[in-house]
């Protein structure tokens, strides 16, 4: 680390002194040493205040010692004082040379002492704080998946994506917070990630009426504000590396008072997937959605266009159409996988294709 050369004079037994402060925090800092025997640090964050008369041991004196030991510890002196009698080369030698026997009975080691332990503070504070803010941004990535309607494929792409990401050594884990109607998606959801998380977990909030939440919470006068739906999503997020949530139908379906689909990812600042049906009128509905969705400024967002086991005559070309309109959002076409019962054993009989259909997301 680099010394600012920072400095602050005093005088003690008929000498002047100067505290050279070599600490990259002084930049910062409003910093005052005062001679023996009150010495007031302030490091704009902390102020310390020693009195060497004091017969008994103060609190704040051992925070000073414990800064100057942890700083000299790691071999960097964050401070150095210069007796301004002797020339320079003694002066720049006493500011190289660490010195790890200080008792604290010097005033100028007291004075420096107080600065090691402000700064030291200092770096406490920013260092936790930075930390705190890692981890959070670090918790888990999130790919949120909604679509342009109910039942348009969103449990199989989810529950897809999160088999193969876990088949590339991630920890990627798949919820859904609101349900309503059947708890089928949910099973799907778990034969992916068996025993990572429990069914309340996955889905915390469960309706029994196939209706939107919002409609069923009114019913019995309750309400789910979306705090405590991020709480929820929060919580699950810092288990995993990836977190793939289903959303419930579109974009706009109202969750609980004053909030919806959209307002939630907006809430999670999160990667969007739209999934779509290849069938007629997707084009239309898609678009919209599309429109919809970057005024929420997603950090990424790509459409799935799932195949389905009929087709139209507009089958054949919404892809192509879609692909043209939405340039330069990237849309993929996920293939029919079959009639039966969606989950684990499907996805594995269909490794090869599905691994190229997903490759955008296993990057």
């Amino acid at each position: 680390m680099r010394s600012l050369a920072s400095s602050r004079r005093f005088q003690h037994g008929g000498q002047n002194f100067r505290i050279e402060f070599g600490s990259f925090w002084n930049a910062s800092c409003n910093c005052e040493a005062r001679p023996h025997p009150l010495q007031v640090v302030n490091a704009g964050c902390v102020t310390i205040q020693l009195s060497a008369k004091s017969g008994r041991r103060p609190i704040a004196k051992t925070v000073v010692e414990f800064g100057v030991a942890t700083t000299m510890a790691f071999g960097y002196r964050p401070f150095c004082y210069v007796d301004e009698s002797v020339d320079g080369s003694k002066a720049a030698e006493d500011c190289r040379t660490p010195k790890r026997d200080r008792n604290l009975k010097d005033p100028r080691d007291l004075a420096a002492a107080s600065w090691s332990a402000a700064v030291f503070c200092r770096f406490w504070v920013r260092f936790t704080a930075a930390v705190s803010i890692q981890i959070m941004s670090n918790s888990g990535r999130i790919i949120f998946v909604t679509g342009t309607d109910t039942s348009v494929g969103k449990t199989v792409f989810a529950a897809s994506l999160v088999y193969f990401l876990r088949k590339q050594g991630l920890n990627a884990l798949a919820m859904k917070p609101f349900c309503s109607g059947s708890r089928g998606d949910l099973l799907v959801l778990q034969s992916v990630q068996p025993g990572a998380l429990t069914a309340e977990e996955v889905n915390p909030f469960y309706f029994h009426a196939p209706v939107a939440p919002l409609v069923v919470l009114r019913q019995v006068r309750r309400n789910i504000p979306l705090k405590d739906a991020l709480a929820k999503i929060r919580h699950v997020q810092s288990k995993s590396d990836v977190l793939v949530i289903e959303g419930s139908g579109g974009l706009m379906v109202p969750l609980g008072e004053g909030y919806t689909v959209a307002d939630l990812i907006r809430a999670l600042e999160c990667e969007v997937v739209i999934v779509s049906r290849n069938k007629l009128g997707t084009i239309n509905h898609t678009l919209l959605t599309v429109d919809a969705v970057k005024r929420l400024q997603p950090k990424k967002l790509s459409i799935v266009l799932m195949e389905r086991g009929t087709r139209d005559a507009s089958s054949r070309t919404n892809f192509g159409i879609l692909h043209e309109l939405v340039s330069p959002i990237p849309i993929v076409a996920y293939p029919f996988l079959g009639r039966s019962r969606m989950g684990l054993r499907v996805f594995r009989g269909s490794a090869k294709i599905l691994k190229k259909v997903l490759a955008t997301y296993l990057k």
